[in-house]
């Protein structure tokens, strides 16, 4: 058995079907020989070897550069998209990038598209819900209801996104406020009018409150971090009161 390797990320303009394609092997750990085999089996099932897909052909699919260097991109018929689809358990749709949800279940697709739930955190409440149903873990469900109800919740995934995204911030914040140097030190060299004196006073404020939000060292990052943990301590700690008051 050929020993699975993570597929490259396709060309920035390589069409939708390869794009999910190469996401749906690398999330599988599949290799092209397993996907072949299996489409062959799904034929051997159906009694009809038109369902079956050769590694060649998976490798057009996935990209093949030619001698002018440019990647060349074939598109799968019908049979091996019925094929790819039942092998790889996802709709048609979704491999062709027409939608953004994998899951061929309907009422998944709904929950997804209303709620932005991936099928796969779906799935983590399916199982969830039956440790609490069975009494595996009973207050399992409740606690996570009480938890998503919480008007801390909001503050700490805040404060998560944050921490997450802690260099992109770091670096608008300095973009803007050096933006916005430029435009003030512009304007001083003018003859300024009551209009340009108020645009001035609006920009250096501007300018303070953004630099009020730039930290002073990117070591900072771990304030941040701190604060999340605090947040979701506190979040907790109300959780566990309230359900003392509950339980009295």
């Amino acid at each position: 058995m050929a020993k699975y390797k993570v597929f490259k990320e396709p060309e920035r303009d390589a069409p939708e079907f390869a794009k999910r394609l190469i996401t749906l092997l690398n999330k599988r750990q599949m290799t092209q020989a397993e996907l072949s085999e299996a489409t062959s089996r799904f034929a051997k099932e159906k009694n009809d070897f038109k369902y079956s897909v050769s590694e060649s052909s998976i490798s057009t699919w996935l990209g093949k550069r030619k001698k002018d260097k440019k990647i060349e991109y074939a598109n799968p018929g019908v049979p091996a998209l019925i094929a790819l689809s039942k092998v790889l358990d996802v709709s048609i749709d979704y491999l062709l990038g027409i939608s953004p949800v994998p899951d061929i279940d309907p009422d998944v697709r709904a929950i997804e598209k209303r709620l932005g739930l991936s099928s796969e955190s779906q799935k983590c409440f399916a199982e969830w819900k039956t440790l609490t149903d069975d009494g595996s873990d009973p207050e399992l469900m409740p606690t996570l209801d009480s938890l998503l109800q919480h008007k801390g919740f909001d503050a700490l995934i805040s404060s998560i996104i944050q921490y997450k995204n802690f260099d992109r911030y770091y670096r608008e914040d300095v973009a803007e406020v050096e933006a916005l140097t430029t435009q003030i030190d512009a304007i001083k060299t003018e003859s300024l009018s009551q209009e340009r004196k108020d645009e001035l006073a609006g920009l250096l404020t501007k300018r303070r409150e953004t630099n009020g939000r730039i930290p002073n060292s990117r070591d900072n990052r771990e304030l941040v971090l701190m604060r999340s943990q605090r947040t979701f301590t506190n979040v907790i700690e109300k959780l566990i009161e309230e359900a003392s008051v509950n339980g009295e």
